[in-house]
């Protein structure tokens, strides 16, 4: 959907054929385009970092936060090498941007005229995973767009600007959780702990990052001799994750002798595994209680349900992403006068964008992209 009434904005905020994320003159966020010779990328989720590689060899410069930089680019647990995260990719043209320093872009572009179409890019924290952020771009002539794709309210500031692009995936009234994010995790580490001292081993299923933050919440709540036990490359984040405040215990890595004899022992353990990985024998088995952490989904009214089918399997919605409710509300304080509603993951960007434009006046455009809006 298209309610136009401002084209001049439409120019600086676009979503590219492959779904990338057109902003100001010359950046791409979270994928590449080509002509667009700055890119920036939000996170390490796959879904926002699937054209990394692209992206280096398309773009002059990219910019990631600190954080982002040194989760796409953690060493093994174990390896004693332990690079620098610029040399992992060879000193390339990869730049760390603190939160709300700000990049000139025209002096990362071979060009004779730096300033020329040039954007000035800042990345502010969205508070969804370690690292991750919301971007602006402001360009030369003072147009200011801006993307905010996962964040969580109320902790990630509006950011005030002229066109926005804004993730859609929960854009609709269903999606509003009961229980708020702080409480829905007390009760999640509660129902572990419960399992883990009445002698139950537990298996914790969640996506990168999620699953970290995880190891991190019962590494504080849970008792001292309760083992950990992960794959290697949900270990080898460990370490970032203990650098920013974020502590965990000594996670042993699954399929060695270490763990072997964790699961041959008669005291409970937690083992961490992503969505993707395959069953333990404990799961198959069924003498793991599974709890499976995943985002809102429609009309749960109970945010942490068992399993019909299984009394040893929970579902947690225990996702770090802002509530419909919130959504308006954070449009409103950012002050667009063009909404671009981001509907590639999902099929509310039409509803949100006639829900902006009912409740926020005749003086913005809302615009819903379900695949591509080329540039």
């Amino acid at each position: 959907m298209i309610l136009v009434r401002n084209e001049n904005l439409l120019q600086c905020a676009k979503i590219s054929e492959n779904g990338s994320i057109l902003l100001g003159n010359n950046t791409v966020v979270d994928g590449y385009h080509h002509g667009r010779e700055v890119g920036v990328f939000t996170h390490i989720h796959g879904s926002h970092a699937p054209f990394f590689i692209n992206a280096m060899h398309e773009c002059s410069a990219l910019f990631v936060s600190r954080p982002t930089l040194e989760l796409l680019t953690a060493p093994s647990i174990n390896s004693d090498l332990n690079p620098t995260p610029e040399a992992c990719f060879g000193r390339r043209h990869i730049h760390v941007l603190d939160f709300e320093a700000q990049a000139l872009a025209g002096k990362y572009i071979h060009d004779t005229n730096p300033t020329k179409y040039y954007d000035k890019i800042t990345l502010y924290q969205s508070h969804h995973m370690l690292g991750s952020s919301q971007v602006l771009v402001v360009t030369s002539d003072g147009i200011r767009a801006a993307y905010s794709n996962d964040f969580a309210i109320p902790q990630a500031s509006p950011l005030k600007c002229d066109a926005l692009v804004i993730d859609a995936t929960h854009g609709g009234p269903m999606f509003n959780s009961p229980v708020d994010a702080v409480n829905l995790k007390d009760m999640f580490v509660e129902y572990v702990k419960e399992e883990v001292e009445a002698g139950r081993s537990v298996c914790i299923r969640a996506h990168m990052s999620r699953l970290q933050h995880t190891m991190h919440l019962l590494s504080k709540t849970l008792a001292p001799n309760i083992r950990f036990m992960s794959a290697p490359d949900n270990r080898r984040l460990v370490r970032v994750y203990a650098k920013y405040g974020m502590p965990i215990r000594d996670v042993v890595p699954s399929g060695t002798w270490r763990a072997e004899k964790i699961v041959e022992g008669s005291s409970p353990f937690v083992e961490f595994k992503t969505t993707s990985e395959c069953k333990s024998d404990h799961e198959v088995e069924k003498k793991s209680v599974v709890f499976n952490l995943e985002d809102v989904k429609i009309g749960h009214t109970t945010m942490i349900r068992q399993n019909v089918d299984n009394p040893n399997h929970y579902f947690v919605e225990l996702g770090e992403h802002v509530m419909y409710s919130n959504i308006l509300e954070y449009i409103k304080n950012c002050s667009p006068g063009v909404v671009i509603t981001y509907a590639t993951r999902s099929g509310w960007g039409e509803h949100l964008a006639r829900k902006i434009d009912d409740a926020l006046g005749t003086d913005m455009i809302a615009q819903s992209v379900s695949k591509a809006m080329t540039a």
